[in-house]
């Protein structure tokens, strides 16, 4: 009987933590993209001649799939009636998490609590006492739930109230780069519209959509000087340029570049090289220009397309920016030759986002700089930690304690320890998804012979094929949690679930004191919130989710 309560527990504390982490976007009577089988593109580029190019990419795993795009534009308070709503869906997401953090510490409480009482043989009276508090708790907590859900579906209605639905006027196109094609000629100013796209195989019928806005200066390709003519008129000045390579989300880039006035009549393309040569580059490279754009309150250049300056710098390779300036008349680089120093790369827990290891389902998705087009394999490996030195060091939060744990996990046994096949074709991270949640090739981490409460590292190494990319290395921290019916889960530091247990003997002696302080760093944690920002559209969601192939409200 005590089991089958304490089981009770556990499941109940699950089940509401995770509550408002797997909303379904529901719009005009479709699921919008519920598999996740289309990415948006990520920038709209827009040539001297007008015409406006993106990608539409679909997930590797879409076969015989048909596209379809179209465009719907915006009037200003269109736009700005979505951005605002759009702020406050996700305002009311965010402190409804927060709430839920809240409650799911309560309950965690409560549920240690009951072990505590189970394992100094409490009365079934006392245990009754215990289970009575939760019960109460969890009314409380489901009836918040239930009204929060209604609220939200409220919300969502008069979001998508907002978005003009897609016409039956489509555009057919291939599943290939710059696979959107549309004409911006007779366009000035500011332009704010809705790309809608469609994939159907005959059978089935998936929509997506993203808005976007930009600047449109139109000027014939008619008035520009011959490429072979000297470059001639007013140019930037960038002889006081500073650029700074800063990471962005998840695994992407920004290039920053400060001390510069631009002209206003001027735009601006960066080209990455492994050399500090002048390159022959032109303005209509779009396969290997970056966008950059002008941010009035920093006044800085910014990188726009953060995928393909990721993809340099996952490279193994020296870094030289060149910016190609482009007016009404002419084009001409302004500056070549900037050598690009490479930040450091996270190597310990917080190299972690969203990352999970469980019986049923595994999510291991580290912050290296990663682009899509590079497919990696990656080491994972999974041993106990039997120097309790190192965690005494890590839970005084001493500064060695993390880099000890980095030399321990590399040299000492493991009990698994496997080089996999990262999810292909991950514009997100390098990762390793499987079971549940994952792909359906990827097999599960089996962990055989987990103790209850003892300690392990989770080490994670891309391989570099031999220098091609550059060489990375990660290493955190987990606490075992198993049960009676064969269920595992590891849970790591930052968790809620994370609890430090007495050093000084054995996790596992029944009556050991127990010292109940969570890690106080927000690392990777089952549960953990993720907010993606697509900082090249207008509409930018903060929707917050558990498990990030979800969709979020990201306009």
């Amino acid at each position: 009987m005590k089991n089958e309560v304490k089981k009770v527990l556990l499941l109940t504390i699950f089940l509401i933590s995770t509550m408002f982490s797997f909303y379904n976007v529901q719009a005009f009577t479709k699921e919008i993209d519920p598999k996740n089988y289309i990415t948006m593109p990520e920038v709209i580029n827009i040539s001297q001649d007008g015409i406006a190019t993106g990608t539409i990419y679909l997930d590797p795993q879409v076969r015989d799939y048909k596209i379809f795009y179209q465009r719907i534009d915006l009037s200003d308070s269109q736009a700005n009636a979505i951005v605002e709503k759009n702020k406050k869906v996700n305002e009311y997401i965010e402190n409804v998490n927060n709430q839920v953090q809240e409650n799911n510490s309560e309950l965690t409480k409560l549920k240690q609590d009951y072990d505590d009482a189970l394992k100094n043989g409490a009365t079934e009276e006392e245990l009754s006492k215990l289970q009575s508090e939760y019960d109460k708790l969890y009314k409380e907590y489901t009836d918040f739930h239930d009204k929060s859900e209604q609220e939200l579906e409220k919300l969502e209605q008069e979001y998508f109230d907002l978005i003009p639905e897609y016409t039956s006027s489509w555009t057919e196109t291939k599943n290939e780069s710059n696979n959107v094609k549309m004409d911006m000629n007779g366009y000035e100013g500011t332009l704010h519209f809705i790309l809608w796209v469609k994939i159907e195989n005959g059978t089935n019928t998936y929509y997506d959509y993203s808005g976007y806005s930009t600047e449109i200066n139109n000027s014939s390709s008619d008035d520009k000087k011959d490429d072979d003519e000297p470059a001639t008129g007013e140019w930037t000045d960038f002889s006081k340029a500073v650029f700074h390579l800063e990471k962005s989300g998840v695994s992407k880039a920004v290039l920053e570049i400060s001390g510069v006035d631009v002209l206003k009549d001027s735009r601006y393309d960066l080209f990455i090289t492994n050399n500090p040569s002048k390159p022959n580059v032109s303005d209509d490279m779009d396969d290997i220009k970056i966008i950059l754009s002008y941010d009035s309150t920093s006044k800085t250049l910014k990188s726009a397309d953060s995928e393909k300056l990721a993809e340099y710098i996952e490279s193994n390779q020296d870094l030289y920016a060149t910016v190609l300036e482009i007016n009404v008349l002419n084009s001409n680089i302004v500056t070549y030759g900037n050598k690009l120093e490479r930040y450091a790369e996270s190597k310990y827990s917080d190299a972690f986002s969203s990352t999970f290891i469980s019986y049923s389902a595994d999510q291991i998705v580290t912050n290296f700089t990663h682009a899509k087009v590079n497919n990696r394999k990656m080491q994972i490996k999974v041993g106990k930690i039997t120097d309790k030195s190192i965690l005494q060091k890590i839970k005084s939060e001493d500064v060695s304690g993390f880099s000890d744990l980095l030399k321990y996990a590399k040299s000492n046994s493991a009990i698994y320890d496997e080089t996999v096949s990262a999810d292909k074709d991950d514009f997100y991270a390098i990762e390793y998804s499987a079971g549940d949640l994952g792909k359906p090739e990827n097999k599960l981490i089996q962990l055989n012979g987990l103790e209850n409460k003892e300690y392990y590292y989770l080490y994670v190494k891309p391989d570099d094929e031999n220098g091609k990319y550059a060489s990375n290395e990660a290493v955190t921290l987990a606490q075992a949690s198993t049960y009676d019916n064969g269920d595992w889960y590891l849970f790591f530091y930052g968790s809620s679930d994370f609890n430090w247990v007495n050093l000084g003997g054995s996790t596992s002696t029944p009556g050991a004191p127990v010292d109940d302080t969570t890690a106080k760093t927000i690392l990777p944690n089952t549960g953990s919130n993720i907010i993606i920002f697509v900082t090249t559209m207008l509409f930018v969601g903060t929707g917050l989710v558990l498990y990030k192939k979800y969709k979020n409200y990201n306009y």
